[in-house]
């Protein structure tokens, strides 16, 4: 992972939780979907942190490793059961959105210079999580 990616990942909201308060005040048809997202990047953030810059880290690159199996094992068991569900509510493609944001830096960082694919991808995901970076 590189520096780039981390430092902007620590400048991001913890989870996909950062939804206003109106959003959060009626039950979600896709309550499962967000909670899956939230623990999923919840993880993500756990891992980043045992960078060099981020919050824990773990200098030696076999010891991070180490550490950041078991994270990604977690990820993996919910990363199936994200794609299985179908949002069908802005804040379940909002939370999915934010998931693949925190997830995918590069793109968000360099998508600009990428490929067809990259560039869209990377414009959707911003309207959809109505960042303007």
């Amino acid at each position: 992972m590189t520096a780039p990616r981390r430092a902007f990942l620590a400048l991001l909201p913890v989870s996909a939780g950062s939804a206003p308060a109106a959003e959060l005040s009626q039950p979600s048809p896709d309550a499962d979907l967000i909670r899956l997202c939230r623990a999923f990047d919840d993880l993500e953030g756990q891992i980043q942190a045992l960078y060099e810059d981020g919050a824990t880290p773990i200098a030696d690159d076999e010891e991070r490793k180490a550490a950041i199996e078991p994270l990604r094992e977690r990820q993996d068991a919910l990363l199936g059961r994200i794609c299985s569900l179908h949002a069908s509510s802005a804040a379940g493609i909002k939370a999915r959105a934010w998931t693949i944001r925190k997830w995918d830096v590069d793109l968000i960082l360099y998508g600009h210079q990428g490929g067809t694919n990259d560039q869209l991808i990377r414009a959707l995901i911003l309207d959809l999580t109505g960042d303007p970076t």
